[in-house]
């Protein structure tokens, strides 16, 4: 497999989406959005309940500005609203049996995963950050009840690429796992990396002829650009991050330019007021609230908590 060669900055992952008008992106989530909608209506028992409480139906969210109209579940809320109504908290879109995985996040918050999931936005993400086929990545993420690094293996493997399972520690065996199975992609933290670079160097290797790293993929901590540039140059790599919660999954990535995140097409971030609930005007700082286009846990006006 020839991988260090790879054109790492050109190309999309989906061509028709990611180059489309704005006119044109507009219409495409307004349409998903109100299939979303409905199939959360009339499979979702909480979704159901949402519409109802503010005597709303299904048919009146018909483009992105029509979610203001509904209120936002909180993150804070999911452990308790699962508690209430077990195990899923009324979200669940699908019959169980067409789950693949059933992973549990702190709270403690059961999120569930379909067999078939069309779930492809970590996949946009590793790709703006430069994977390509054939590469190996080394997941460094915890593989313990948690989502993550299930979703980044099912990621690299949409792309053709190959998974090294390497969860979180063990430095010294990853390092030489890295190094024995030419390992070209990095998926986890910044200081993880970090950890990386030392022991490899503690070890006596040179992080660019015994290492093959190419592109890395960060997330769950901030990344300073001095920090990348440092990794970068270490290693000889390209290095970008993303942005996601354990409930929702991918809400935003960088790609080779460094220009500022995108979102990816399949999901809706609204940016807004805390107090009201209302969208701000581009630019304000507000809370983040996603709603995904996911049939089996189909999340709409979920409120992360996060300011941006």
């Amino acid at each position: 497999m020839m991988t260090t060669a790879q054109d790492r900055t050109t190309g999309y992952y989906n061509d028709v989406r990611e180059t489309c008008s704005a006119e044109e992106n507009a219409a495409y989530q307004d349409a998903e959005l109100q299939r979303i909608v409905r199939h959360a209506y009339d499979h979702a028992p909480a979704i159901r309940k949402k519409f109802d409480s503010v005597g709303i139906k299904p048919e009146e969210v018909g483009t992105v500005r029509d979610l203001e109209k509904l209120p936002i579940t909180h993150k804070r809320d999911l452990s308790a609203l699962q508690e209430m109504d077990p195990p899923f908290g009324g979200f669940l879109g699908v019959p169980l049996e067409q789950l693949k995985r059933i992973c549990m996040s702190p709270g403690p918050i059961y999120e569930p995963e379909e067999i078939h999931s069309e779930n492809d936005r970590w996949t946009q993400a590793f790709f703006a950050a430069g994977f390509r086929r054939g590469d190996i990545g080394q997941i460094t993420f915890s593989y313990h009840l948690v989502p993550p690094a299930f979703w980044f293996e099912d990621a690299l493997h949409r792309l053709g690429c190959v998974a090294t399972p390497g969860g979180v520690g063990n430095t010294d065996l990853q390092v030489r796992m890295m190094r024995d199975v030419k390992v070209t992609g990095y998926v986890g933290t910044p200081s993880f990396l970090v950890n990386i670079a030392e022991k490899a160097r503690q070890i006596g290797y040179d992080l660019q002829t015994d290492l093959r790293l190419a592109v890395g993929f960060v997330a769950g901590e901030m990344l300073p650009e001095s920090l990348r540039d440092q990794l970068e140059a270490d290693f000889g790599m390209l290095l970008r991050q993303g942005y996601g919660t354990a409930d929702v999954g991918c809400l935003a990535y960088e790609c080779f330019h460094k220009t500022g995140m995108h979102i990816p097409y399949n999901c809706v971030v609204e940016i807004v007021d805390p107090d009201t609930g209302r969208q701000v005007p581009a630019g304000d700082p507000g809370e983040g609230v996603d709603t995904v286009f996911d049939k089996a846990y189909p999340m709409i006006r979920f409120g992360t908590g996060d300011l941006s």
